[in-house]
């Protein structure tokens, strides 16, 4: 199964499996079935939790409980030109990353991951393309949900302005968090009555969307927020679901999109579907769902300058945003 999918360069993409391995496909153009570009493993050969653009020609992927992988790449993203540049190395006891962006404030990239045992870790990106740890940061929440499955990973890492990214965690809990003065500037459990952890978030512009697992006929598995005056306001909710008899959905993975004033959403479910809808005036309106080729859900990952949405699970689906 894909776990990750994401958009390294304009024209190329990279999935992520639970074996280790990492292909990198290229956008065709005209639209046609992609072709892998580069196909390569981590050096652990353990599964790819988290993939990250990082600066052109640079991203880099988890590689084990201690370590993360950062390739570099000739601009052409070719089995010859993906290269190791460099194993970030950290404190065992921070766990596999598992999502991670890039921001930029007073002309200084950040890189931030987020990992297993509910703590980011905060890089510079030195104009060498060098990365430096600067801060690790407990996010851990002091009242967790009440779920059976006690995991702290930070599934989501989104940038937010300048110097500031948005988390979202399996114990809950919603951080905004200033990356250059290390402090949390707001903290939310997503949902009051909460059974289940974030799976994925996005942000897009002042809205985020939060992924979950959905428990029972009242709750809801795709959440959106507006940030305002450095808060999460809570706006709507649904219950992505095609059959209603089912107890319980998850809610695997979520972007969004502008495109022509129209504000997007799409996620994908453990029911093996993509879904699309409209998140406009601060209500999810979902419009219709696609199969792909899963029973357990799938990975995505929306290009905004060619409209494309990458979907992975066994196998991989591109759609265009019309």
């Amino acid at each position: 199964m894909a776990q990750e999918v994401r958009w390294v360069d304009a024209n190329y993409f990279a999935i992520g499996r639970w074996d280790g391995s990492l292909t990198i496909f290229t956008n065709p153009s005209p639209p046609g079935p992609p072709s892998i570009s580069a196909a390569i493993v981590t050096p652990s050969l353990s599964g790819v939790q988290m993939i990250a653009r990082i600066a052109p020609n640079l991203f880099g992927s988890s590689n084990d409980g201690q370590s993360i992988t950062l390739w570099g790449t000739d601009g052409t993203f070719s089995e010859n030109g993906i290269t190791v540049r460099a194993t970030l190395s950290y404190d065992p006891s921070i766990g596999v990353a598992n999502d991670g962006t890039t921001t930029e404030c007073d002309g200084v990239t950040y890189f931030v991951t987020g990992h297993a045992n509910g703590s980011i870790l905060i890089w510079q990106v030195q104009p060498d393309g060098s990365l430096t740890l600067l801060k690790t940061m407990d996010l851990r929440s002091p009242n967790p949900i009440p779920s059976p499955y006690p995991l702290k990973n930070i599934r989501g890492v989104e940038a937010w302005q300048p110097g500031i990214v948005v988390t979202g965690s399996e114990d809950g809990d919603l951080c905004l968090v200033d990356v250059v003065n290390t402090t949390v500037l707001a903290r939310m459990r997503y949902n009051p009555s909460a059974q289940r952890g974030i799976n994925d978030i996005d942000v897009c512009g002042d809205y985020l969307v939060v992924a979950n697992c959905s428990v029972g006929p009242d709750d809801r598995n795709l959440w959106l927020y507006a940030i305002e005056d450095l808060a999460f306001m809570a706006l709507d909710s649904v219950n992505l679901k095609v059959n209603p008899a089912l107890d319980q959905v998850f809610d695997f993975c979520v972007d969004q999109a502008v495109v022509d004033d129209n504000h997007y959403f799409f996620a994908t479910t453990q029911e093996g579907v993509v879904w699309v809808g409209t998140a406009q005036d601060g209500k999810l309106n979902p419009i219709a769902t696609q199969a792909v080729s899963t029973n357990y859900g799938a990975a995505l990952s929306y290009q905004p300058d060619s409209r494309i949405l990458a979907v992975a699970g066994d196998n991989l689906h591109l759609f265009g945003l019309q």
